[in-house]
């Protein structure tokens, strides 16, 4: 009887553990939103029903996408940097190929990415979709940094800014969501808005200099989305 009981306990343990392991997982899935859809192994991302009509991105202009919402007219501006490069445009992004766009098709060499923007206005908050493809795991790397300072009125001297690790792993279509929140920032028209994402390691203010710089070793890759009035 004892002999049972311990096992008992010792199997409960382990199903503890497992949950909390699940718990503290990052918050990326392949569970797709309802904009977003699957067609012949692609993924399909309708930008302007995701961001209700308030959204406009041009395919011939793929690193702005203008947003209005309030009295704000805004547009977040989409820069890549690679090896010795930088984008826009694309063609000079080497090392790996990444790329902005709605349609991510697997398997086609590029690392795709698309970022579609939603603000909600009620609860103060821009909410993000983040979509990655098929190549990005292998291309770019499975382990992401995904950075978003804080609002201006909570910045502190000397802060550093916490990061968010995306696991992207290699032949799978990953969908995440961030949240910025703040009823100021959306008044200032969401000007101290953005995000570096990238696969260099490092504080934040370090890796955001060497990005500005171009300084950037052979396979680093970071995308910086900041916001602007248009």
């Amino acid at each position: 009887m004892r002999r049972r009981n311990c096992r008992i306990f010792y199997m409960s343990f382990i199903t503890m553990s497992l949950v909390l392991v699940a718990a503290c997982a990052p918050p990326t899935d392949n569970d797709l939103p309802w904009f977003a859809y699957e067609a012949s192994g692609r993924v399909l991302v309708d930008i302007e029903a995701g961001t209700e009509g308030r959204g406009n991105w041009n395919p011939s202009d793929p690193y702005a996408l203008d947003y209005t919402y309030a009295e704000c007219q805004i547009r977040f501006d989409i820069q890549v940097v690679g090896h010795q490069s930088a984008a826009p445009p694309q063609a000079m992004v080497h090392e790996p190929l990444v790329g902005f766009s709605n349609e991510l098709h697997p398997e086609d060499g590029i690392a795709q990415f698309a970022f579609v923007p939603v603000v909600n206005e009620t609860a103060g908050a821009l909410d993000t979709h983040l979509f990655f493809d098929t190549d990005w795991g292998e291309s770019v790397g499975s382990d992401v940094r995904l950075f978003v300072p804080p609002p201006f009125e909570e910045r502190e001297p000397g802060s550093e800014t916490d990061y968010t690790r995306l696991l992207i792993p290699a032949g799978k279509h990953v969908h995440h969501t961030t949240s910025f929140e703040s009823h100021e920032s959306l008044e200032r028209c969401l000007v101290d808005f953005s995000m570096l994402l990238t696969n260099i390691e490092g504080r934040y203010e370090e890796v955001l200099q060497r990005v500005q710089r171009l300084d950037v070793a052979q396979g680093d890759i970071a995308i910086l989305v900041t916001v602007t009035g248009r």
